[in-house]
């Protein structure tokens, strides 16, 4: 008689095969038929890539991704296309490898599976910024699956968003803190509370709006600069021109407590994206993303003394890219891609036996599957 992990372990083997259909399909879309728009900053970076000297080149974090791409361009790739065919079949064949080696997956975990890797191989998988952060995100991975001392791990995933913030991304520096400060609350939480419900999960969700705004608190006094930056990130977001804006609904100048109400208006949007249904079917697949991704999260939350020090340490991570996105995207489309760029951390979170589906199961994991 099959077991449970008979028919997980046979949804992975059929997953393999589906992760090659899926990323065929997306890159088909992604070719045949998306607009240029979508690939605007990407055709940019590929153009400064192929000429240092392109007149119409960006600075800062595109001119680093530039860069990058000139370095390991060892086989003179001339074409977006190539670089894009390129980049999946690395990628792709890395995700095949992490699901081969898995223990199994169930049926909610396959179907979010293949919609990550339809909008990693449409958002991702070519010449952009995203391809560094999914390699930063990559590290992390490893420095969180080495076998060394917790404490460790937490240094180096801490070290690894810090350097991204010194020469990429400098808003990783804030994603750094927040993943320290909900690390040490997930593990107090463990220590000194016996059970997570429902009315506890609603705390820790108030506890992290708290730690953001303890954050702007002390921004305000020791990191002024960077205070007004977040404060002010948002000003021009209605001028973008993105269909799916993601724009301050209060006006708040620099207090904030105003801003506070703003970020809980906008994480609400950002987690459930109903609003997007306005826009037309074609973001039907976002929304349905997030909504998974928002049910492992809290899922997580309420499994949390089922959960092994690796998943806490990537629900840390999660969390805190989470709130830190709230202070800076620009709309729900930006947010997506860069979301999805950190798949490597969201892999040791959401495809584990902690997430099968066991109906016996009554918020821990089942007697037959502990560890």
């Amino acid at each position: 008689m099959r077991t449970r992990e008979d028919i997980y372990r046979e949804n992975k083997d059929v997953a393999v095969v589906l992760v090659f259909i899926v990323a065929i399909i997306a890159k088909m879309v992604e070719h045949l038929y998306l607009p240029a728009k979508y690939y605007y900053d990407n055709n940019r970076i590929f153009q400064t890539m192929l000429d240092p000297n392109f007149k119409d080149r960006w600075g800062g974090s595109y001119k680093v991704t530039a860069d990058f791409f000139r370095r390991i361009n060892i086989f003179n790739l001339d074409t977006f296309n190539k670089w894009s065919i390129a980049i999946a079949i690395i990628f792709n064949i890395i995700i095949i490898i992490l699901l081969i080696t898995s223990k199994g997956i169930d049926l909610n975990q396959t179907i979010f599976l293949l919609m990550c890797v339809g909008l990693l191989n449409i958002y991702v998988f070519n010449i952009g910024k995203e391809v560094i952060q999914i390699g930063i995100f990559t590290m992390i991975f490893l420095a969180i699956m080495l076998k060394i001392p917790n404490i460790i791990k937490v240094a180096l995933c801490f070290g690894l968003l810090y350097w991204e913030s010194t020469f990429f991304r400098n808003y990783y520096i804030i994603i750094a803190f927040f993943f320290i400060t909900i690390l040490v609350g997930i593990l107090i939480i463990k220590k000194y509370i016996k059970k997570i419900t429902l009315f506890k999960i609603i705390i820790i969700v108030l506890a992290l709006y708290a730690m953001v705004a303890a954050f702007l608190f002390m921004a305000s006094i020791f990191m002024h600069n960077d205070f007004i930056e977040v404060m002010e990130c948002k000003n021009d977001s209605t001028l973008l021109g993105a269909t799916s804006t993601i724009d301050d609904k209060i006006e708040h100048g620099n207090n904030i407590g105003l801003f506070m109400i703003n970020y809980i208006i906008n994480s609400v949007r950002m987690a459930f994206p109903i609003e997007l249904l306005r826009a037309g079917i074609f973001y039907i697949p976002f929304i349905v993303f997030e909504g998974f991704f928002i049910y492992y999260i809290a899922k997580s939350l309420y499994r949390l003394y089922s959960s092994d020090f690796t998943q806490i340490l990537a629900l840390s991570i999660v969390l805190g890219y989470f709130m830190g996105s709230v202070l800076f995207e620009p709309d729900f489309g930006s947010f997506v891609r860069h979301e999805i760029a950190t798949f490597p951390i969201i892999y040791i979170l959401i495809f584990n036996k902690n997430n099968w589906n066991l109906k016996k199961d009554k918020g821990g994991i089942n007697d037959n599957y502990k560890k």
